[in-house]
């Protein structure tokens, strides 16, 4: 389902997005959704909390995502109006906007990246600095980009869109959700005093999530650690659910045998909505373990792995 950013800060648990976390979907993968860029993080990180949990939450292989070689120069910020928001940054297409923007939120420069804004969004956040507080709410920390298409700029139109592959710091929490590592953000640009800004409103993100296949070898890594009575990797919260269960492997002999990866469903999804969100059911994957005894983990895909983060009874 297609989701829109907010351009006001959001709380992630009643939004459409998890966290930016921008995130990934592959053949074999869960399939794929848009959110906003407020939220994957998310993710499309599980969105961009431009509204992307992030909640701008990517693919399952280990391409990363580039800055592109070819750039529109920007000219810079304007003076500040009269209700102090700026003028903007002057941006000749819908591509410089979106690259000046990106650009910008690389290099940290928040006060430059709200210049990128259209004017209706620069209104919203206030000032400079009502950007730079709503942002952690909003966007995951951007590490590069590409550019897939753009919209030549024309007289006749007024808006524009441009396509791109962005990555983000890849992370889950009980704030945002799920951040991806990669995502796919289509920015709407529109045309403010003759030059190109983006609309943060109409922007949408498409998650990019790991692919499933990966999912059983990780629990069983972590059982075997569990086995071995050895600390085993989990993400850095507190597990969910029943995590003492996963004890009873302290000791115990025999192969550690699991299941096909499977959805969280609504019957086992209340402390994961609780910690996470309502989109929790569109990343995490519940993998059984049969032997050598019996419980569920469920899984997170987190940056390039999957981590538990939750143990439920068999």
């Amino acid at each position: 389902m297609r989701q829109h950013m907010s351009v006001h800060p959001a709380n992630p648990r009643s939004s459409s997005s998890d966290s930016p976390p921008i995130g990934p979907s592959t053949s074999t993968g869960p399939p794929p959704r848009r959110r906003s860029v407020a939220t994957v993080v998310v993710a499309i990180v599980g969105g961009l909390a431009l509204g992307i949990g992030l909640t701008l939450a990517f693919t399952g292989d280990d391409d990363q995502a580039s800055e592109p070689v070819d750039t529109v120069p920007v000219t810079p910020p304007a003076a500040a109006d009269d209700n102090g928001t700026g003028a903007g940054t002057s941006a000749a297409t819908p591509r410089a906007a979106v690259e000046g923007f990106l650009g910008a939120e690389i290099d940290g420069d928040l006060a430059a990246s709200f210049g990128f804004l259209s004017t209706e969004a620069r209104r919203g956040f206030g000032s400079p600095a009502g950007w730079v507080a709503a942002h952690p709410d909003i966007l995951p920390p951007v590490t590069g980009y590409e550019v897939r298409e753009a919209d030549e700029p024309s007289e006749e139109v007024d808006r524009a869109q441009v396509v791109t592959e962005v990555g983000f710091v890849p992370g889950l929490d009980e704030v945002r959700g799920l951040v991806t590592e990669r995502a796919t953000v289509t920015w709407a640009t529109v045309t403010d005093d003759g030059s190109w800004s983006i609309d943060l409103a109409s922007t949408t993100v498409e998650p990019i999530y790991l692919s499933d296949e990966s999912a059983p070898a990780a629990v069983v890594t972590w059982a075997e650690a569990h086995q071995a009575c050895e600390p085993a990797p989990t993400w850095d919260g507190s597990l969910r659910g029943s995590p003492a269960l996963a004890e009873r492997l302290c000791g115990k002999e025999g192969q550690v045998e699991v299941q096909p990866p499977s959805p969280l469903t609504s019957v086992d999804s209340g402390p994961f909505l609780a910690a996470f969100g309502p989109r929790v059911g569109d990343w995490a994957r519940v993998v059984a373990v049969t032997a050598p005894v019996e419980l569920r983990a469920v899984v997170a895909p987190i940056g390039q792995e999957w981590l538990v983060i939750g143990v439920l009874p068999a």
